[in-house]
């Protein structure tokens, strides 16, 4: 069947999921963003969840998890992917993945959500980590969330690893209730101190980055 589905469109299949890539732009300098429309397998995603994307080099299936930093209708996604050096897949998608190609991805899986209560919340993002807080703060704000937000970003270099950076300026220019900061550049005395964590606002935490800056 799915050979037959194949044939009608690329991106046609009984249970898998494939995706057509319409759009790539680069939101720092090692980030790119890639949006993708599904076909009508996935079913029930949500902002913060991962997805596994699958492709294919030399005859080997190599597959990497991404999160999801946006799930709008009509099965439409974006993934946020970060250059590893020497990574196998994602200097692939990078540098070579075009819009109109299909790739398949897995069923998105994961249960980081955004808290039900409407008090403030804190964001705390740590290079990539910054992926999934993005999906699950556009959502809530777009959904009316109103209490208030603050997103601290810490990054090693300012400007080009500050991912998404206009758009989080522009929602915070847009809605009075967030606010966002970023840290970890030389010029900020690099890593927030214990001090200053303590004194940030927010009944709720969610933080995403590396094994270090979560301890």
């Amino acid at each position: 069947v799915d050979l037959c589905l194949r044939l009608l469109h690329p991106a046609l299949r009984l249970n898998r999921v494939f995706a057509r890539v319409e759009a790539r732009r680069w939101v720092a300098d090692d980030v790119l963003a890639i949006e993708l429309r599904c076909n009508g397998n996935a079913r029930d995603w949500r902002a913060g969840q991962h997805v596994q994307l699958y492709l294919e080099q030399d005859g080997v299936r190599h597959g990497r998890s991404y999160s999801l930093t946006s799930v709008a209708a009509a099965g439409r996604i974006e993934l946020a992917i970060k250059r590893q050096p020497g990574g196998r897949l994602s200097n692939v998608l990078l540098d070579h993945l075009e819009v109109g190609e299909v790739v398949e991805l897995g069923q998105a899986f994961g249960d980081f959500a955004w808290p039900q209560e409407q008090n403030a919340v804190l964001l705390l993002a740590a290079g990539s980590g910054i992926t999934p807080l993005l999906g699950l703060l556009r959502d809530a704000l777009a959904r009316g969330f109103s209490a208030p937000v603050t997103l601290q970003h810490q990054v090693r270099r300012r400007g080009g690893q500050q991912a998404f950076a206009e758009e989080l300026q522009a929602l915070a220019a847009r809605y009075t209730s967030f606010q966002v900061r970023w840290t970890g550049f030389p010029e900020t005395g690099g890593r927030l101190p214990a001090e200053q964590l303590a004194a940030l606002p927010g009944a709720h935490l969610l933080i995403c980055g590396p094994r270090g800056f979560v301890d």
